[in-house]
């Protein structure tokens, strides 16, 4: 059983178009180092990353939900080049997953995708099975809100998800 994190930046073409290449780049390498700090402190693998979106897995979902929250404050809270103000969405979902030679497959790895796909920025969604592990143990300050069923893309099953 493992605990997926997928993240990505929101509107982040539209800021490359604002901050020219040069800007932008150190947006995305500030970005870059806040999650990996992020998935350090909480003993999160970083499975890939594709320009401004990871890919993380952990044995614990505790420990990814902590992992969230705490990369979403450091992003808040962050001195963006520009003035910018990076948003990112997030989506965890505990489920299974082969390990194969190109890594982490299965449809889990696939929902974990999709539900941080239909997040905006700032928010982290949590499937069912997620929001069940980790209800009574999140970090302080951190609360569940029930957004109720959904359909994701490519997925026969309608989810249930939290904010």
């Amino acid at each position: 059983m493992f605990t997926f994190l997928f993240t990505d930046i929101e509107g982040s073409t539209a800021a490359l178009r604002r901050l020219g290449e040069g800007l932008y780049g150190q947006v995305l390498s500030d970005h870059h180092a806040l999650v990996r700090e992020g998935l350090a402190a909480h003993h999160g693998t970083e499975v890939d990353t594709q320009g401004d979106a990871f890919f993380a897995v952990f044995s614990s979902p505790r420990a990814c939900a902590a992992a969230a929250v705490d990369i979403q404050q450091s992003l808040a809270s962050h001195a963006w080049a520009g003035g910018e103000h990076v948003r990112v969405r997030m989506g965890i979902h505990t489920g299974e997953a082969t390990r194969t030679a190109t890594g982490l497959v299965g449809l889990d790895v696939h929902r974990a995708a999709r539900l941080a796909a239909v997040g905006h920025g700032g928010q982290v969604l949590f499937s069912e099975s997620a929001a069940t592990l980790v209800r009574d143990s999140l970090p302080p300050g951190a609360a569940l809100a029930d957004l109720g069923v959904h359909r994701l893309k490519d997925l026969a099953a309608r989810s249930t998800f939290s904010s």
